[in-house]
């Protein structure tokens, strides 16, 4: 039983170290979800690659 908190912000390193687990929307639609710990710089810069 846990708690779900919509958490904007910028800055990877603390994401990871307050979320289990991470969504990344664009445009208004879910481009990605898992684990914190899994996501790293480069699925990252994938997604905000414009």
């Amino acid at each position: 039983a846990g708690i779900a908190v919509l958490l904007v912000e910028q800055y990877l390193d603390f994401c990871r170290e307050l979320a289990d687990e991470v969504n990344i929307m664009d445009r208004g639609q879910i481009v990605h979800t898992g684990p914190a710990e899994d996501l790293d710089r480069a699925d990252v810069r994938k997604f905000l690659t414009v």
